[in-house]
Parts: C-alpha cells; sequence; structure tokens
C-alpha cells in the first residue's frame, strides 16, 4: 500500500517530478497520479479519514506522457473514475 507523495496540507502548487495531477474530493478524499513510465501512470485515491490509507489505485495513460501536464480528457477520465469507485464501491462497503 502506498502513501501521499505530498501530505494532505501540502501547497497545491507544490512541485513535485512523480506527481502528474494531484485532488481533493469533499474533504475526505486525495487523489494523485504519478508518472510511472513513458506515457503510463499510476492513479491513487487515499482516504484522509482514515490516516491518508490507500483505498483505489489502477493503472492509466497519459497523453502524450503529460509531459506540459495532464490533458483535461485524462483529468476528466481520472474523475469520473474516481467518482465511480467512491460512489458505487466504497462508500457501499
Amino acid at each position: 500500500m502506498s502513501q501521499p507523495l505530498l501530505p494532505w496540507d501540502s501547497p497545491e502548487d507544490a512541485n513535485y517530478p512523480q506527481l502528474v495531477w494531484r485532488s481533493k474530493l469533499d474533504d475526505i478524499y486525495l487523489i494523485e497520479v504519478r508518472h510511472t513510465n513513458g506515457c503510463g501512470g499510476k492513479l491513487f485515491v487515499f482516504d484522509h479519514n482514515n490516516n491518508d490509507q490507500e483505498i483505489f489505485s489502477m493503472d492509466v495513460d497519459l497523453l502524450y506522457g503529460a509531459i506540459l501536464g495532464p490533458d483535461v480528457d485524462d483529468v476528466q477520465e481520472w474523475q469520473e473514475k474516481v467518482l465511480d469507485f467512491i460512489d458505487n464501491t466504497y462508500n457501499k462497503q
């Protein structure tokens, strides 16, 4: 199980080379996408109310390798996957 690359209260503009995208949801969930190789990455969701425990991860593709940051289509797909997991799996446990 992984831990977030940056603590919950890190500044939004914190620069971390491996981090492609980071977001918070409902003041409970911390979402990170990390660059793993060329055009690949890994999406992580952490539950901040549970000591930032990893609750979900999956491999993702990064359009153009996210050289200049995440593509808006990628971000939209990640958001949809995270919401689906939280609403339809995690919160139903």
